[in-house]
Formats: structure tokens, C-alpha cells, sequence
């Protein structure tokens, strides 16, 4: 995942899938957003998208997002019925890739996935129910 200013005084955050060919700079091949100006604050403590890619006639699911400022959140966990993944925080923002799934839909294997933002003494702050999401994403 990149992030990187505009001349408009945004920011731009793009993904990119695999290695770049002989050290050239990347470019977003699964995915970007770019804000023209400067952001409206972040009301919800945790931000988060769904993006299914399709992989070898299959779709890989990547879930992204960002923390706000002011929610406290440290740490961020992606909860399943089968383990508990901490991810890494990078400047607020978070990237991590789930099974293969079907398009619009959440791996069957896990169920369910909750996405859980705790501050820095384990106290949970938010939280994002990733079926639910889906749900409202439709295909």
C-alpha cells in the first residue's frame, strides 16, 4: 500500500499486487483513491474496504483501511472463528488479504470476521462486522 500527497493538498493511497519489474516505482494495479482537497475528518473510529480481485479464475479478497486520529485505536485485530491476526498499523492505514472467496462474498471457512481496533491498554474502541460490510457492498 502507498500514500502520498497530492498538489491539492490530499492524498492519494494506492495498492499494488506483486513485485514492480527491475526496481520501477510501482503502480496501482488492484486499486486506488485520491482526494482532491484536504479530507473531512474520519468520524468512524475504523474505515474499511472490500476489494475482490480475481485470481487464477478465483477472486482474492483484500480488506483496507485507515483508523481515525482521534479514536485512540493502537492495535487493530481481524477476528475469525478460526484465529485472532493482528495487523500492522502503518500512519493509521492497514492492509491484510483473506482466502480465496467468492466474488461479493466472505471466505466460508473463519466465519465470522470482525475487524477490532483496541487502544494502548487492550481496551476495544471499535469495531467493524466484515459480513455485514460485504453485505452492503453487493457485487
Amino acid at each position: 500500500m502507498w500514500i502520498g500527497p497530492t498538489e491539492a493538498s490530499g492524498r492519494c493511497v494506492f495498492i499494488h499486487l506483486g513485485g514492480a519489474a527491475n526496481g520501477a516505482a510501482p503502480t496501482p494495479n488492484a486499486g486506488s483513491q485520491c482526494d482532491i482537497g484536504p479530507s473531512a475528518p474520519q468520524t468512524l473510529p475504523i474505515a474499511t474496504n472490500l476489494t475482490w480481485y480475481p485470481a487464477n479464475g478465483e477472486f482474492t479478497l483484500l480488506l483496507d483501511g485507515h483508523v481515525a486520529g482521534g479514536s485512540r485505536i493502537t492495535k487493530i485485530v481481524l477476528q475469525s472463528a478460526s484465529e485472532a491476526r493482528t495487523l500492522p498499523l502503518a500512519k493509521a492505514y492497514f492492509l491484510a488479504d483473506l482466502a480465496v472467496a467468492p466474488q461479493g462474498q466472505l471466505p466460508a471457512d473463519g466465519r465470522p470476521y470482525v475487524l477490532i481496533g483496541y487502544d494502548r491498554n487492550g481496551q476495544e474502541v471499535g469495531r467493524v462486522d466484515l459480513q455485514r460490510l460485504s453485505e452492503s457492498a453487493g457485487p
